[in-house]
């Protein structure tokens, strides 16, 4: 078995925009919480699962440096195994 790197989850913040795939505002369906995580949380458990943890932070953080916080929505795709 082998080991998965793990990463420091980022938390999501009551002020934080509701964005959909589209990066347009929706309405929550629940309020957020305290224990409320970012949706780059789904990024870096794929990512660390595929060996590749350290590339996506390093581009996540590019990417928000370059385009503003927000800016830029990440898809993550199951084949099943």
């Amino acid at each position: 078995m082998r080991a998965v790197p793990t990463f420091a989850a980022e938390p999501a913040r009551a002020g934080d925009p509701a964005l959909d795939f589209c990066l347009w505002p929706y309405d929550l369906p629940s309020p957020r919480h305290a224990t409320s995580l970012a949706g780059a949380n789904l990024l870096y458990a794929a990512s660390a699962e595929a060996g590749c943890l350290d590339a996506y932070c390093s581009l996540t953080e590019s990417l928000r440096a370059a385009l503003g916080p927000f800016r830029s929505v990440w898809g993550v795709k199951w084949d099943g195994r």
